[in-house]
């Protein structure tokens, strides 16, 4: 609950238009680090389950 609160008032400060232009490089390491981290926890529910 209080990582949750701490993360809203993060949020709160946060411009989208501050973001843009994001360079490439920057959106290619987010979608790899996104789908490495649900591939291992889909492989990982797979073993374990």
């Amino acid at each position: 609950m209080l990582l949750a609160a701490g993360m809203f008032g993060l949020g709160l400060g946060f411009r989208v238009r501050e973001l843009w232009p994001v360079p490439g490089g920057a959106l290619w390491l987010a979608a790899a680090s996104t789908a490495v981290a649900a591939g291992s926890s889909l492989l990982l529910v797979g073993v374990l389950y």
